[in-house]
């Protein structure tokens, strides 16, 4: 599944939530050290008092922002409606794919491979294509009326038209 930057943008802000928590607590709970630190100047104790919190700030900041840093990958496999007549079953007498290139028909025996749909993201996992190639090629292929995406929560669903084909 592809990130958005909608997405990066949300980790970055709740990174940045993490570093002023931090902060803030580390004030709320230093506040006799600030003050005696303002009132006396700097004393021994002081001084490894505010060494010590940094360091445990530091050590919360690297925990909060790896915890935050981490993707979930989980795909819900939504069920599709196909008619029956465009089931695997229907195409033992599939035409010949001789006029597609490669690409394209790599992305239409997978397909029919998946029951004649599957996420976007399936097919770049299960390819030697980028990305981009698969966007391009699928974009190709929806021209051709062979294939539509839907999108899908961060996904795409492809589906490919089995009438097409004929």
């Amino acid at each position: 599944m592809q990130t958005s930057r909608s997405q990066e943008n949300l980790g970055d802000t709740k990174n940045k939530f993490v570093i002023l928590l931090c902060l803030l607590v580390l004030v709320m709970l230093n506040r006799n050290i600030i003050t005696s630190l303002i009132r006396s100047g700097p004393t021994n104790w002081v001084v490894i008092e505010i060494i010590r919190m940094l360091i445990l700030v530091s050590i919360g900041i690297v925990f909060g922002t790896l915890g935050f840093g981490t993707k979930s990958k989980k795909q819900v496999d939504i069920p599709l409606n196909l008619d029956a007549d465009e089931s695997l079953d229907s195409l033992k007498d599939s035409p010949s794919l001789d006029h597609y290139n490669a690409s394209e028909q790599f992305i239409i025996e997978f397909l029919l491979e998946k029951e004649n749909k599957c996420w976007q993201s399936d097919i770049v996992k299960n390819s030697d294509m980028t990305k981009s190639k698969i966007s391009r090629t699928l974009s190709s292929l929806e021209s051709k009326g062979l294939v539509s995406r839907v999108r899908d929560g961060m996904g795409n669903r492809v589906i490919l038209d089995v009438s097409e084909l004929f």
